[in-house]
């Protein structure tokens, strides 16, 4: 069942078709506050609709899911102004900017078609959601926005272990899922109204060192 927090508010998360992702677990959080909740992604329906089900079922909300490729201007246009207002008139209340991608390569070799992608999904990609949505939130009670960043290194999972406890983390211990969306669900409640334009670290101290 769902909490009452979220009843009767929509909430879109980019990026949201994995089922052991950041972007799914916020939905499933979120959905468990009583959100009603709108997936998003590139996956054919067929592949997603079991996940679509179960957030339905497990927490008696309605979640749809909705395809856009954020690589193309004309696609979230499309997606808030005609799928999303289909659905919802009054618009979302709360925009997860979830969805993301990162490239490692040195500068001189770096694919230039790649730092396009980069630029266009990590950062026009989220204005333009936040352009087509901000209107509609100014309008409800609290408005929030969020971008979840994570960069996953081309290397052995034994290897990215060792190295990322060693050096990055001083607690030994990796930061799950599960707690980045819950600091993500925090941010969507109103104790977190006055939380504007920061970054939460979610690294046991690591960025204060």
């Amino acid at each position: 069942m769902a909490d009452a927090g979220g009843i009767g508010k929509v909430a879109l998360i980019t990026g949201s078709t994995s089922c052991d992702s950041i972007g799914y677990t916020i939905a499933r959080i979120l959905a468990r506050k009583g959100y009603d909740i709108i997936l998003h992604g590139r996956r054919a329906e067929a592949d997603i609709e079991p996940l679509r089900e179960l957030l339905q079922r497990e927490f008696h909300v309605k979640c749809h899911y909705l395809t856009a490729d954020l690589l193309q201007r004309s696609e979230i246009e499309n997606l808030c102004e005609k799928k999303i207002e289909a659905l919802y008139p009054d618009g979302v209340d709360i925009l997860v900017n979830n969805a993301g991608c990162g490239v490692h390569a040195p500068l001189e070799s770096f694919p230039v078609d790649k730092w396009d992608e980069i630029i266009q999904l990590n950062l026009t990609a989220p204005f333009d959601l936040v352009r087509l949505t901000v209107g509609a939130m100014k309008k409800k009670v609290t408005t929030k926005n969020m971008k979840i960043k994570a960069e996953i290194e081309g290397i052995s999972l034994e290897e990215s272990e060792a190295i990322f406890l060693k050096t990055r983390n001083p607690s030994g211990q990796f930061v799950t899922v599960e707690q980045i969306a819950e600091v993500a669900a925090f941010l969507c409640t109103p104790a977190a109204d006055q939380i504007t334009g920061a970054s939460i670290p979610v690294d046991a101290g690591k960025w204060a060192e």
